[in-house]
């Protein structure tokens, strides 16, 4: 079993500024990632509100840089699963898929799973035809997309996604939960179409492609189409399965004693930015700097 002074799980925006941050003070820790580094940021069409790009950066773009401060530290974000973490013996103890380690802190950085819809025939087809990550879908080209939802996600999926194919939005209501700039955006993208009023019933399997069962307000009849996809960005939720009862009994007086952080958008609920994220890492670094100086101390 390993020991380490800090464990950081999530190698999206938050934890790797962690990563960075206690590179610069000394402090020995490791970086765990189970899928992509970056996270969600890699589904960003085009981050404006991140200082330092006046044009706005693609999502993949700014993940490139922050592999690159990584690498250029000599960071090594470690390809591994969480299954279970407990609290003993005044440790953590983390257990993925290939090892255990001990750690006198922990920083979870695991941000948040997309919502599956609960549409008849959609899990039968997950993976194949239906999705919740729009960089599961940025390698096709002259399809037909539908998209689910209303709100920032959403249009900033299909306006990744239009690039090259076409591309429809498809909301409950009539009313957008979005950006006004996204809207206007969607509206002046001759690749978009935005529907409205319509709900979703059935997803099957049609041919190679699938075929959509909607029900249109104000109609009796319902409508069916046949695209080649269906992507949905209808909420995210925060899902910390990994977390035995020794810390979850305890994850308020672990917050309060400086031992365990809970950062980024696994937190932030609406506020999800990368500038956010990043700003909590480094804060939860810093932290547990000042809480270790102060232990020493005494």
């Amino acid at each position: 079993m390993s020991q380490v002074k800090v464990v950081i799980v999530g190698a999206g925006p938050a934890g790797i500024a962690a990563a960075i941050q206690l590179k610069r003070t000394g402090i020995p820790f490791l970086l765990l990632e189970k899928k992509r580094v970056g996270g969600l940021l890699n589904n960003a069409n085009l981050v404006e509100n991140y200082p330092g790009f006046p044009k706005g950066i693609p999502g993949h773009g700014l993940v490139a840089q922050m592999q690159k401060h990584l690498q250029a530290l000599g960071i090594e974000v470690q390809k591994q699963t969480v299954e279970q973490v407990e609290f003993t013996d005044f440790e953590f103890r983390t257990i993925t898929n290939s090892c255990e380690m001990e750690s006198d802190y922990l920083i979870l950085a695991t941000g948040t799973t997309a919502t599956i819809p609960q549409v008849r025939g959609w899990k039968a087809l997950a993976r194949k035809h239906c999705f919740t990550e729009v960089v599961d879908l940025n390698i096709v080209s002259g399809k037909k997309i539908a998209i689910l939802g209303s709100g920032d996600a959403a249009f900033d999926y299909a306006l990744n996604l239009a690039a090259k194919n076409q591309v429809t939005i498809n909301m409950r209501t009539d009313r957008s939960r979005c950006l006004p700039l996204l809207r206007e955006r969607v509206k002046s993208n001759s690749s978009i179409q935005l529907r409205t009023n319509r709900t979703l019933d059935c997803v099957e399997s049609f041919m190679d492609n699938i075929r959509l069962t909607w029900r249109i307000q104000d109609q009796s009849l319902p409508v069916q189409e046949t695209v080649d996809f269906i992507l949905a960005a209808v909420g995210r939720t925060v899902t910390m399965p990994y977390l035995g009862a020794s810390v979850k009994d305890r994850l308020d007086e672990l917050h309060r004693e400086g031992r365990l952080h809970m950062i980024g958008d696994m937190v932030q609920g609406r506020y999800r930015q990368t500038a956010i994220a990043v700003g909590d890492g480094i804060k939860a670094a810093m932290q547990i700097e000042t809480h270790m100086r102060e232990r020493n101390h005494s």
